[in-house]
């Protein structure tokens, strides 16, 4: 076979022109907002949710309230808890 594959591209090659406009491009957003959008959703619809947090302990409740550096997550049973992002290691709803 040729230095060209079955699809006409050169071997070593992209085959979209996306990789070489990412390369080009001197502006890479760094923030896609997607956490302040998941948690406004979360907050919005009191949906029931579960920290697991790098301990393997796990809160149960709704997330109330968050900032940069935590989230406060509101509990029937037991008292309200601030609970900082870095020791948070994933959140599931429930």
């Amino acid at each position: 076979m040729s230095r060209r594959d079955r699809r006409g591209h050169s071997h070593g090659r992209w085959r979209d022109g996306i990789a070489e406009s990412i390369l080009q491009s001197h502006h890479v957003e760094e923030q896609t907002n997607a956490e302040t959008r998941y948690l406004t959703n979360l907050i919005r619809n009191r949906t029931p949710i579960v920290v697991r947090l790098l301990n393997n302990e796990e809160i149960s409740g709704w997330i109330e309230y968050y900032d940069r550096n935590f989230i406060r997550v509101t509990r029937d049973s037991e008292p309200n808890i601030f609970v900082f992002k870095d020791n948070i290691k994933y959140i599931f709803e429930r």
